[in-house]
């Protein structure tokens, strides 16, 4: 009865995928690769209406800090599944690049820049985190208002 929706698809999808990797002893790294991308996949596909506080979560659920390569991975799920739709095969997918470019962003806020304004401990993670949010907000509101990013149709 839900079809065609895919009802809360993200989280209902992660104990399929932990099956399906159990019996063909996929290795972890791709394991972990499905999980993340089954969870998140429709955040990246939204990024445009994202919050920068939202995309900058993204970027810490995902680890992209730690793991840039994955991130690319994830990107490129990301984009295959958007493409995977009969009649979407070949449609722009700005929504990847504009992920890059928002991280990259987010990425100039550093733990130094909290260390500088005296916060110590929890207190960095937590600035870092309002920092960057502030900062993606703008620099989102920059580059939809200048049309340097163009949201699919």
């Amino acid at each position: 009865e839900e079809l065609p929706r895919h009802i809360a698809h993200e989280k209902r999808g992660l104990k399929p995928i932990k099956n399906l990797c159990k019996t063909l002893k996929a290795p972890k790294e791709h394991q972990e690769l499905a999980l993340l991308s089954c969870e998140f996949h429709t955040h990246v596909h939204r990024a445009f209406k994202l919050k920068g506080a939202t995309l900058n979560k993204l970027f810490n659920q995902t680890d992209a800090w730690r793991r840039k390569e994955r991130f690319e991975d994830f990107l490129l799920v990301c984009k295959a599944d958007a493409r995977g739709r009969t009649g979407h095969e070949t449609e722009p997918y700005p929504q990847a690049d504009y992920c890059r470019a928002a991280f990259a962003e987010a990425g100039k806020i550093s733990a130094k820049d909290m260390l500088a304004k005296g916060l110590q401990g929890a207190e960095i993670r937590a600035g870092l985190d309002e920092a960057r949010g502030q900062h993606l907000q703008a620099w989102k509101e920059s580059v939809l208002n200048d049309g340097q990013y163009q949201p699919a149709e």
